[in-house]
C-alpha cells in the first residue's frame, strides 16, 4: 500500500527443545546490531478477542522500522515473553499442548512512525484470527 510493504515472519514451534525454542526479538535483534528505540504494547481488537501485541521501533545503520510481534497458541495471544513461557508451561501441564508461534511484522518507517505502526496493528487484526484457526 501507500505506506510500504509488510514483511511477515511466522515461526511455529511444535515442541520446545534446546536450540529450537521461542525467543524474543527483544533479545535476538540487539545481538545482530539492531537498536530498540521504542518498546510498547498496544491492544488489537480481532474477531476472536482483544489482545495485546508488542509494538516497537527498531533501528540499524540509520534505517528505522516499525516492528509488531506476538506469541500465539491455539487459544491466546501474548505480547510479553515471560508470560508466553509461563503460559506455555501451564498449557503443557493442563492441555498436553506445547505448540505455539512467534509472529513478527516489520516495515520501514517514513517520517513519523505512527502511520506504519497503525498499518501493522491493522494487519495484525486480520492475521491473528487466521493463525488461530490454523493452530486448532
Amino acid at each position: 500500500g501507500p505506506d510500504g510493504a509488510i514483511e511477515m515472519d511466522v515461526a511455529y514451534y511444535s515442541q520446545p527443545r534446546v536450540g529450537a525454542n521461542m525467543h524474543s526479538p527483544l533479545n535476538c535483534l540487539p545481538g545482530t546490531g539492531w537498536q530498540m528505540v521504542d518498546v510498547a504494547e498496544t491492544d488489537v481488537a480481532t474477531s476472536i478477542g482483544r489482545w495485546q501485541v508488542r509494538d516497537t521501533i527498531v533501528e540499524r545503520r540509520g534505517a528505522r522500522y516499525a516492528l509488531v510481534y506476538w506469541f500465539q497458541s491455539n487459544h491466546r495471544v501474548v505480547a510479553d515473553e515471560f508470560s508466553a513461557r509461563i503460559r506455555l508451561l501451564g498449557d503443557a501441564l493442563q492441555r498436553r499442548r506445547t505448540d505455539a508461534g512467534l509472529i513478527r511484522l516489520i516495515m520501514p518507517v517514513k517520517d513519523d512512525a505512527a502511520a506504519q505502526r497503525a498499518v501493522l496493528t491493522s494487519f495484525a487484526t486480520i492475521l491473528i484470527p487466521e493463525i488461530g484457526a490454523r493452530l486448532q
